[in-house]
């Protein structure tokens, strides 16, 4: 994983954690608009090994960051946020863990992650 999350701007896809899984910024956040992070994991990775991916740079950017599921309760055993490299690890993804809706707050700040199971081509 990079030390430090590459910047992006809206639609960009980052490929920065585990091979395969991809990371879109959908929506840039502000004070007044909830940012919108879409992450994408292939169901071999997901269900074997887990994986990793890394936020972009603006994503988790302040000093107070906080996760948390959609509904405000804690992340589930299996997945972590790992604030020196602003990215996300999972361990071996439960049966129905995905999808998963990840709330990210720093500094007031938020931005929603929607993390998924690949579609299969």
């Amino acid at each position: 994983m990079p030390a430090t999350a590459p910047v992006a701007t809206t639609g960009t896809v980052l490929n920065t954690g585990s091979p395969g899984v991809v990371v879109t910024l959908a929506r840039t956040a502000s004070a007044t608009v909830t940012g919108a992070v879409t992450v994408t994991v292939p169901k071999d990775t997901a269900a074997a090994s887990g994986f990793s991916f890394g936020l972009p740079a603006d994503v988790a950017a302040g000093k107070n960051v906080v996760t948390t599921t959609a509904d405000g309760g804690a992340l589930p055993g299996w997945i972590r946020y790992d604030a020196p490299t602003n990215s996300f690890v999972a361990t071996k993804v439960p049966v129905g863990g995905l999808p998963l809706t990840v709330v990210v707050s720093s500094d007031g700040i938020k931005t929603s992650i929607v993390i998924s199971i690949a579609s299969e081509q």
